[in-house]
């Protein structure tokens, strides 16, 4: 690696240690995923992980050609959902989500019942449960869920991510949609399709047509499970140019066929 972008790559790491407010005032729209700053910094070891993730996984565009801003972007997509799901931290999981947490709570208050059900089918914590909205409700299943972390390790070498910035050309939204599914298809295994529980609050055909090209990041990260199991999370982000926010659209898990498997990771 040459040592310019070493030096770009410890300086992103200084940076993304600070407090979430200051590198949102910093960067501005392109550090989107850490606003508003109501969680706490990511920790630097997982800013160095999402970091070499970039670095010795396969990136198109290479890593020496993106530029500043969007090499945070992409550190800290990467870094917090490392942390979700190897430290079962959901603070990580929330922040790659703030900015559509109030419309989740709203749209699926009426749903929270069913997650109760679920908290205390695990024996989590039940107390005021019947209060509790729905972020609130899927904090508590987290916790129960994940007495340990799902995921042992990410293996950085195996990493994939391509950024796209030119928009659909000559295709559909739906074609679109399905080169997501297609991808999905062809890394094997058996694969679970997540059903988002905090979607982004504005449909993607909306954002697909309401500011410029559309843009995207599709990214595929390897692990390993506390029982062994090799599995692959795949998921596409995407920027919505109107609320200058980064949000996730879709996501899979793929794991070896006829593995064992104790904890899905909850998208």
């Amino acid at each position: 690696m040459k040592t310019t972008l070493l030096v770009r790559l410890l300086a992103w790491a200084t940076l993304l240690a600070l407090p979430a407010g200051i590198v949102a005032w910093v960067l501005g729209p392109a550090a989107a995923w850490a606003r508003p700053a109501t969680v706490a910094p990511l920790d630097r070891a997982y800013l160095e992980l999402g970091l070499a993730c970039l670095a010795e996984g396969e990136l198109q565009p290479a890593l020496a050609e993106l530029d500043d801003a969007e090499l945070v972007v992409l550190a800290g997509i990467v870094g917090r959902l490392l942390h979700a799901y190897q430290e079962g931290a959901f603070e990580s999981f929330l922040a790659l989500r703030l900015p559509d947490l109030a419309h989740a709570a709203e749209a699926r208050a009426g749903d929270a019942w069913q997650v109760h059900e679920l908290v205390r089918e695990l024996g989590g914590d039940a107390a005021g449960l019947e209060r509790c909205g729905w972020v609130e409700s899927l904090r508590r299943y987290w916790t129960a869920y994940y007495g340990e972390p799902p995921v042992t390790r990410f293996l950085p070498e195996l990493t994939a991510a391509r950024l796209y910035r030119a928009g659909l050309g000559a295709r559909s939204l739906a074609d679109w949609e399905r080169s997501f599914e297609a991808r999905c298809e062809r890394a094997g295994g058996a694969a679970i399709r997540h059903q988002l529980v905090i979607p982004h609050r504005r449909d993607i055909e909306r954002v697909a047509r309401d500011a410029g090209p559309l843009q995207w990041l599709d990214l595929q990260l390897a692990f390993e499970t506390r029982t062994g199991a090799a599995g692959r999370l795949l998921a596409r982000f995407v920027w919505d140019a109107v609320l200058g926010e980064w949000f996730l659209q879709a996501a899979t898990s793929v794991y070896a066929s006829g593995a064992r498997v104790e904890r899905h990771l909850i998208l």
